[in-house]
């Protein structure tokens, strides 16, 4: 048995996420049916972790264990020409048979792109979120920076009483921060591991702190609430970006 990493990238927009759904089209389906064409072979594809219908990855994580060794470089080639045109593997690498893409990374970083401009371009809109009001970066940047360390995640879990949410909603984030771009910023954030839809709702309060709809001194009473009624409403997901997946040991 072989065991392989892949990385992917993919425009999330006309799929359901990544999980294999009934009736929906997914990033999971699409690969698992171009690995069983390639191959003739049934192929399951462990990924290191759902993404939201609608978010977009530059470094999705996932392994498959094939019976042999195959010719990567010639494998990518045929992936390549069955995938849709918005999917890529851009890496297959041989690992350990331990390799597990979601068991063994240690942390994940995303970005999410915010528009602040009052013009957004159309070919843009797939892949920010727009602000139309004015907010204050610097104050976002002071609040986004709260959220280092470790703490209960709750107050930004969509169904805080099932799954990881429940069993475990402790998180370690090691960075959260904006980073100014032209017309925009990105919120970047580095975390040990992410609730559900919790990356879109830290962005939405740290929104609604920057407009003064949310006060910022009330961030902290926010996270130690554990209520989710709390804190501010879910950014939409075409913002953000899956941009990597940590392995190995943390620091």
């Amino acid at each position: 048995m072989i065991r392989y990493k892949l990385i992917t990238v993919f425009d999330g927009t006309n799929y359901s996420g990544w999980q294999v759904q009934p009736n929906n089209n997914t990033i999971q389906a699409e690969l698992q049916k171009a690995f069983a064409i390639a191959l003739n072979q049934k192929v399951h594809v462990t990924g290191c972790g759902r993404t939201d219908a609608g978010v977009h990855a530059k470094g999705h994580v996932s392994h498959v264990t094939l019976d042999e060794k195959v010719d990567s470089g010639k494998l990518l080639y045929k992936l390549a020409g069955l995938l849709p045109s918005d999917i890529r593997v851009i890496s297959l690498e041989e690992m350990s048979i331990d390799f597990h893409a979601r068991y063994g990374a240690h942390s994940k970083t995303y970005h999410y792109h915010l528009h602040l401009s009052r013009h957004l371009s159309p070919f843009q809109r797939h892949y920010c979120h727009q602000v139309f009001a004015d907010v204050d970066l610097d104050l976002m940047q002071k609040a986004a920076s709260m959220f280092v360390g470790e703490h209960d995640f709750t107050s930004f879990a969509h169904q805080a009483s099932q799954g990881c949410a429940k069993h475990a909603p402790v998180k370690t984030i090691y960075k959260s921060h904006f980073i100014e771009v032209e017309e925009g910023a990105i919120f970047e954030v580095q975390g040990s591991g992410f609730l559900h839809k919790m990356v879109r709702n830290m962005v939405g309060t740290l929104i609604d702190i920057g407009r003064g709809k949310i006060e910022f001194e009330k961030l902290s009473k926010i996270m130690e609430g554990k209520d989710r009624r709390l804190a501010g409403k879910t950014a939409p997901p075409q913002g953000l970006f899956l941009m990597e997946v940590q392995y190995g040991n943390p620091g």
